[in-house]
C-alpha cells in the first residue's frame, strides 16, 4: 500500500515539473514573438500611412458594397416572396381551397 503511495506522489512531481516546464517554454515562445511583433510593428508604422484621399475611396467602396449586398438580399427575397405566393395560389386551386 506504501508503494502505492509512493508512486502517486511520483506521478503528482513529473506532472507538475511538466506543467512547469510548458509554462516556461509558452513563456519563451510568447517572449520571442513579442519581439519579432514589436520589430514587424516599427516596419508596419512606417508603411501603413494612407492618404486622406485613399481612406475617402476605401470608404466609398465599402459603402457601395453594402448597399450592393443589401440590394442582392432585397431581390432575393422579393424573388422568393413571389415564387411561394404562386406556388400556394397553384396548390389552393388544385385543391380547391378558394
Amino acid at each position: 500500500m506504501s508503494g502505492h503511495f509512493f508512486a502517486f506522489k511520483n506521478r503528482e512531481k513529473i506532472s507538475k515539473s511538466k506543467k512547469i516546464a510548458l509554462r516556461e517554454s509558452i513563456s519563451n515562445k510568447k517572449s520571442s514573438l513579442i519581439g519579432d511583433n514589436l520589430s514587424q510593428n516599427d516596419k508596419n508604422l512606417e508603411h501603413s500611412e494612407i492618404s486622406k484621399t485613399e481612406l475617402k475611396k476605401l470608404k466609398k467602396d465599402i459603402r457601395q458594397t453594402i448597399r450592393n449586398r443589401k440590394r442582392k438580399q432585397d431581390l432575393l427575397f422579393g424573388i422568393s416572396f413571389l415564387l411561394l405566393t404562386i406556388l400556394l395560389l397553384f396548390l389552393s386551386k388544385k385543391y380547391n381551397v378558394f
